[in-house]
């Protein structure tokens, strides 16, 4: 029987068996914590150095690959400490899938503090936070005084920052929520932090820790390389959209399972998915122009086996945790590394092979340095704006709509400054992804990834194993002799069903 136990003067600091080394004990102890809660004999790079550190009373900053088990980071703990761990997650669907997967596993109670549930439910959950291992929010939510208020009262075992590479963003995309999450966390006073992301650049990393409020002195960082040394990497130069086009279903042909394809505009993925459709395959589509229960139709079907290609813009990424996806296809180009490792982390979480496949056609780049600027707003606009906010009253363009994110915090001069700043920075990612695609064929892709992201890149041995520039025709004959898992073919799943939100409240209350 494993023993833990927890001292109200340490926090979360694990309380060791006397007369046992420390170091081994604590090691054979969470293996067989893992086997018995998990069915792992092993953890995978990285986690048992964030689960490590958290029990021994330290805030972390895990950087670890996409398909690693970031979540088990925070779930063992939550299992020995059995108190009470917040997640901060960007996605409601994000917050489901971990929701689901943690009923499913037996891993203790948990519940998603959002729009799913009323009013008088999310009241029911927080009157009654004793009932839940986990409580997932975003950010938004975090902030609301009455959440704040009942945390306070009933204590914040561990606070996870999933996806935390969001703070850092800034752009048209910013969420005003994330840099309250400081302020957040000195309220609440969790006995310890996790910030969990799979893409961090060095940069990323330093704004992370410092708006959280993560020191050196009370931090341990664990980083591991974004290699995912499973994925293939290709680049396939084409002449025009026609041809990917074209291209296209011959190589849904050539991959088994499942797959996942990119595109930058939701017309273009409605065009295709209605394309391939009338070809016999099964095709979704996916991006932030579909209804709420649209979108979450889709990823059920997708999930179980229904379908097997989805058309999605880059809305379709963090809420999707399936391991068979065998490749990603981007029907046009990202406008960062970030972006794009974000992307083909959707493919081969299982470890075995996959594809990341980008047909480039000569106007993608022009096209990719458009993107990376779209949405922000001219200095002219700004002063105008913050001067006569109530004008653009009833404006709904992406442009005033950051503005009046924005306004909420900053002044027109810091907004300025700071959108110039952002702005330069997206330039200078589309640059460097610009650099990707186009350098010569003897430079290494994977090795421009991990000079990017690793604090310390490997050598890479570059193959055509590794990555390639490709024509159409090698690509194929390339997919084909790939060595696909015997299982890859596509087979429908029904699990038994998860209980509903509803239905778990009345269980439980």
């Amino acid at each position: 029987m494993i023993r833990w136990s927890i001292s109200s003067a340490a926090g979360w600091r694990l309380l060791r068996v006397s007369g046992s080394q420390e170091g081994c004990a604590l090691s054979d102890d969470l293996h067989a914590a893992l086997q018995q809660h998990f069915g792992f004999s092993e953890f995978r790079p990285g986690q048992e150095d964030v689960i490590r550190a958290l029990l021994q009373g330290r805030n972390c900053l895990a950087v670890l690959p996409t398909g690693q088990g970031k979540s088990l980071t925070y779930q063992l703990p939550t299992l020995l400490t059995k108190q009470l761990t917040v997640v901060v997650s960007p996605l409601i669907a994000l917050m489901i899938d971990q929701v689901k997967h943690l009923q499913e596993a037996n891993l203790g109670a948990a519940v998603a503090l959002n729009s799913e549930l009323t009013w008088d439910e999310q009241q029911s959950v927080l009157n009654r936070l004793d009932k839940w291992r986990y409580l997932f929010a975003a950010p938004e939510t975090l902030t609301r005084p009455d959440v704040v208020a009942a945390l306070q009262h009933h204590g914040v075992g561990l606070l996870v920052v999933d996806e935390a590479h969001c703070i850092s963003e800034w752009g048209p995309d910013f969420r005003p929520a994330f840099l309250q999450l400081g302020h957040v966390l000195q309220l609440l006073q969790p006995q310890r932090v996790l910030a969990l992301t799979a893409t961090a650049s060095p940069r990323v990393r330093r704004d992370i820790c410092r708006r959280l409020g993560l020191t050196a002195a009370n931090t341990t960082v664990v980083s591991r390389s974004v290699d995912r040394p499973n994925i293939w990497l290709d680049t396939c130069p084409v002449t025009s959209e026609k041809e990917k086009d074209t291209l296209l279903p011959k190589l849904l042909a050539a991959i088994p399972g499942r797959v996942i394809i990119y595109f930058n505009r939701k017309q273009r993925a409605n065009e295709v998915a209605i394309a391939l459709t009338a070809q016999g395959i099964a095709v979704g589509r996916y991006h932030s122009g579909l209804e709420r229960d649209e979108r979450r139709s889709l990823q059920h079907q997708f999930r179980e086996g229904f379908i097997r290609v989805v058309c999605a813009t880059n809305a379709f990424g963090m809420g999707i945790d399936q391991p068979n996806v065998r490749a990603v296809i981007h029907m046009a180009p990202p406008t960062s590394l970030e972006d794009y490792l974000q992307a083909i982390g959707r493919a081969g979480r299982d470890g075995a092979p996959a594809a990341a496949i980008t047909l480039l056609a000569p106007g993608d780049i022009p096209q990719l340095q458009q993107d990376a600027v779209r949405g922000f707003p001219p200095a002219s606009l700004i002063q105008a704006y913050f001067h006569r906010p109530a004008q653009f009253a009833k404006d709904e363009t992406p442009e005033i709509a950051l503005l009046k994110r924005y306004r909420a915090f900053a002044d027109a001069s810091a907004v300025t400054q700071l959108l110039a700043a952002t702005q330069q920075t997206r330039q200078t990612s589309a640059a460097q992804m610009v650099h990707f695609y186009t350098a010569p064929d003897t430079i290494c892709r994977r090795q421009l990834v991990l000079n990017a992201f690793d604090p310390e890149p490997r050598q890479v041995h570059h193959t055509a194993d590794c990555c390639a520039v490709t024509t159409p025709t090698a690509l194929l004959q390339r997919l084909t002799a790939l060595a696909w898992p015997a299982d890859a073919a596509l087979r429908v799943h029904r699990p038994e069903p998860v209980q509903s939100v509803a239905a778990r409240l009345a269980q439980l209350f």
